[in-house]
């Protein structure tokens, strides 16, 4: 795989996580910003000025400058005590006086920050910097992994999922993206400030206080991981370790997902871990994430067959929740009957799929009048080789209708036994069709047949209850059939 870029961007330099590392391609813009070093702007200082004058009410300070008193009370909480201007008791401090003598007031000078653009999609990502943190590393590549030494301090070394960028060499961000991000990168600091979890100079960017340097982009990776997350089951963490997590990155994450089976597989350890304890709701909410890498990682093909990917999520998480309950005394046996109904459900939508793309040749491919015996010798004809003698016997029992309606059509509620016989009738003029690439022993329409047969006994006997291990046997036996049809459109 030809990589983006030989270059690892990481701002994290505290406790780094063992599994999830990923490298984000990103394209490096420089851009002209204020210099952070200068400690005070003009409002800033003329507020610190009053309060030296023995003014220290913030509304009369708000009444003199003409400016509103919520915007003198968050510079006064939100920069000046932050800053160690002021004191915890209103006074203003020796650092404060001596920024009053100073003849720096605004930002007189500009220097170089940096903004950051995911080359995936194109959006901006959410931090102005003034620091490029490169790795020092010659990474070894395995596939789509590199592995590095992440500390230069410590011999810890991390194998990282490489994404691929989607774009290609981006146009210079609008003054309107600009402006956007400026909000964000804003908003961000000021909520860290507030919560006094950042301890920096740092203040917030004017919109029009920067502006782009450089023609074109450089290329990097950014170093994150997908971690754990309390509230959300995963997340991702953020890519500046400014905060926690990061909602933005872990969209740009779940998307990809969706598209790179490896991506999920190399993330999927982080998902599905059974805690002590576990509320009702946090076990639905990780069912349903588990139940999202399953479909990404083993199952990447089903977006191609319409309606499947509900039904298959549904399956996928009756019987992960049904082999959960491993150990316990007690089972829900109307749960071990609707794990048949979503195995049910899934043939019938993969067998009315395959009638779509693969129709019958003409509504002449049975007779209206055809009994068990011209059924039993077409089927026999046309696919005979890959039916067992009690599958055949039970598909020519089906009524001639009922396999004219299944191949013709377009009502949702059609049986498997019609859709399979219709579906073998349309093989003639479909010498493609994937029931042809299937040998015998991977089709096993006898044992689809069956599980046709146990939906039947639990839908209509009320006293026939399905076990846990029969459920169990029918879910696996289906989940590896679908895996077997999906591997056919790679």
């Amino acid at each position: 795989m030809d990589l983006f870029s030989n270059r690892i961007l990481n701002f994290h330099k505290g406790f780094l996580p063992n599994n999830g590392a990923y490298l984000l391609p990103i394209w490096i813009w420089d851009v002209a910003a204020p210099d952070q070093t200068k400690k005070l702007n003009v409002l800033e200082k003329t507020i610190l000025q009053l309060i030296y004058a023995n003014k220290t009410d913030l509304d009369d300070i708000a009444d003199f400058m003409g400016l509103e008193a919520e915007l003198i009370r968050y510079i006064y909480a939100g920069q000046l005590m932050p800053n160690g201007m002021i004191d915890s008791k209103g006074k203003i401090t020796d650092k404060g006086k001596a920024a009053i003598s100073s003849e720096d007031t605004g930002y007189k000078s500009l220097t170089t920050a940096y903004i950051f653009q995911n080359a995936i999609d194109g959006s901006l990502l959410p931090n102005i910097s003034y620091d490029v943190p490169e790795l020092d590393v010659q990474p070894e590549q395995y596939g789509d992994l590199l592995k590095f030494r992440v500390r230069r301090d410590k011999d810890f070394q991390t194998k990282a999922f490489t994404l691929k960028a989607e774009m290609e060499l981006p146009k210079e961000p609008s003054f309107q993206q600009l402006v956007d991000l400026i909000t964000k990168h804003n908003d961000l600091i000021h909520n860290l400030q507030v919560r006094g979890e950042f301890e920096s100079n740092t203040r917030g960017f004017a919109d029009d206080d920067i502006e782009v340097l450089n023609e074109e982009p450089r290329r990097a990776y950014l170093l994150n991981w997908v971690v754990e997350d309390q509230d959300q089951v995963w997340s991702t963490t953020d890519p500046f370790a400014l905060v926690k997590t990061s909602e933005h990155c872990r969209e740009i994450v779940f998307s990809q997902f969706k598209k790179n089976a490896g991506f999920a597989r190399h993330s999927q350890p982080i998902i599905g871990v059974i805690k002590e304890q576990e509320t009702y709701q946090q076990m639905q909410e990780r069912l349903v994430a588990s139940v999202d890498f399953t479909q990404f990682v083993e199952y990447s093909n089903a977006p191609k067959i319409p309606n499947l990917e509900p039904i298959l999520g549904a399956f996928l998480r009756r019987k992960q929740s049904l082999e959960e309950h491993e150990n316990k005394s007690t089972i829900r046996y109307e749960n071990c009957d609707d794990l048949i109904l979503q195995c049910q459900k899934l043939f019938e939508c993969c067998f009315k799929w395959q009638l779509v793309e693969w129709p019958v040749a003409n509504h002449n491919f049975i007779g209206k009048g055809w009994e068990y015996k011209d059924i039993h010798e077409a089927l026999s004809n046309i696919f005979g080789s890959g039916l067992s003698s009690q599958a055949l016997d039970n598909l020519s029992k089906v009524k001639s209708g009922a396999i004219f309606h299944a191949a013709t059509s377009k009502e949702k509620n059609v049986s498997v036994r019609p859709l399979i016989a219709a579906a073998l009738f349309s093989l003639p003029a479909n010498p493609e069709h994937p029931l042809c690439q299937l040998n015998p022993d991977d089709l096993r329409i006898d044992q689809i047949l069956a599980v046709a047969e146990a939906r039947n006994k639990v839908a209509h006997a009320s006293d026939k209850q399905t076990t846990k291990n029969t459920a169990l046997m029918y879910a696996d036996f289906t989940s590896e059939w679908l895996k077997k049809l999906l591997n056919l459109m790679d």
